[in-house]
């Protein structure tokens, strides 16, 4: 960690953004099924679940076998999705080893509350990419602490040859913020509140 990644400071508080290089794969709560297709040399792919609610596993492979069938870019696999799994919203984010799916039920997008069926589709969507590209933080609230040097041979009283000892203590964290305009919202309201709170005592 160094000092060219510090958001804001005040006095002898900061608060640092750091990206986020050990974040897992975006959760499930809230976001669409996203299935990842990845090419292999035979002519079926392998496909991984990254996150589904799709129900049970027949139709699951149901959806799957659809793609095989249809392909990702025929408009049939997505009429396919929409007249028997009732999928509102389909989309895809394609790369040169694989695909990943995004697909929202009707269900899915009215449990969580989504005024339109396409909002949770992005959501999903943007929250993968972030994850993909890098662009998930965290942040670390520091107060800068000064040590007095003693002298033991002097029966511990103040060594005035040696400088004080300064250092950055970490006050708070939180790490797994998608998207860095997002990440330096939720620092700076962290950082305001701590500094709110020691400046008061």
């Amino acid at each position: 960690m160094s000092d060219e990644d510090v958001l804001r400071q005040e006095g002898n508080f900061r608060v640092r953004l750091i990206q986020d290089t050990d974040c897992e794969q975006p959760d499930y709560d809230g976001q669409g099924d996203v299935l990842y297709v990845e090419f292999g040399s035979s002519d079926r792919a392998t496909v991984t679940v990254m996150n589904a609610e799709l129900g049970p596993v027949g139709l699951l492979a149901e959806v799957v076998e659809a793609y095989h069938r249809y392909g990702i870019d025929d408009e049939m696999l997505g009429r396919y999705l929409r007249i028997f799994h009732d999928v509102v919203s389909f989309d895809y984010m394609s790369h040169d080893r694989g695909t990943l799916l995004f697909l929202v039920t009707r269900e899915h997008a009215e449990k969580w509350g989504c005024e339109s069926y396409t909002e949770l589709a992005t959501q999903t969507q943007t929250a993968w990419r972030q994850w993909g590209e890098g662009d998930v933080w965290g942040y670390v609230i520091e107060q800068n602490v000064a040590y007095v040097r003693m002298d033991k041979a002097k029966g511990g009283a103040v060594d005035e040859n040696k400088p004080d000892l300064e250092q950055w203590e970490q006050l708070d964290s939180l790490w797994g913020l998608y998207g860095s305009e997002y990440a330096e919202t939720e620092a700076v309201s962290a950082f305001d509140a701590i500094t709110k709170t020691e400046g008061a005592q």
